[in-house]
């Protein structure tokens, strides 16, 4: 990292560990709970003012991020063999009897428990941004993973 960069999130000495691994794991406060946060860097080289930028506003913007999240999960539970639909049967073999289960229920259920931002990908590695959802005490074991795709926007990872 050539030369020093801020941001409003990371401490300095984790902007220099990003700069010279390209990688780091770390935590962030979402919804007053700690979250792990792993932050990739494709271009070690280039890490400057833009990516920390970028880093800054998704962790600005968190439950933003974590609303179409939710909103391409819900979509995503009708969609035969997907992630979603498939966590979303298992949760309703769980639920108990006579309860309605509703998608609005389901996606209640769920919690954000992981984000790993990659800011700087560019056409070989269109994810910027990777949510991942479990469901919190349903019984219902299994992960569904929004990809945040450059261009397209957020995506249902493949099961």
């Amino acid at each position: 990292m050539s030369t020093p960069v801020k941001s409003r999130h990371l401490r300095p000495s984790t902007l220099n560990e990003l700069g010279e691994r390209g990688a780091i794991d770390t935590e962030v406060t979402f919804e007053r709970i700690r979250l792990p946060l792993r932050i990739e860097i494709a271009f070690p080289e280039k890490f400057g003012e833009g990516a920390v930028n970028d880093i800054d506003m998704v962790l600005d913007n968190l439950n933003f991020v974590d609303s179409l999240g939710r909103e391409t999960i819900a979509r995503g539970v009708n969609k035969q063999g997907s992630t979603a639909a498939q966590l979303f049967r298992a949760w309703e073999q769980k639920k108990t009897v006579g309860w309605e289960n509703s998608t609005d229920d389901f996606i209640r259920d769920l919690k954000l428990t992981h984000i790993f931002i990659m800011p700087d990908g560019g056409i070989p590695i269109p994810d910027r941004v990777i949510s991942t959802y479990q469901l919190s005490d349903s019984g219902a074991r299994g992960a569904i993973k929004v990809r945040f795709l450059e261009p397209l926007g957020p995506q249902l990872a493949p099961a």
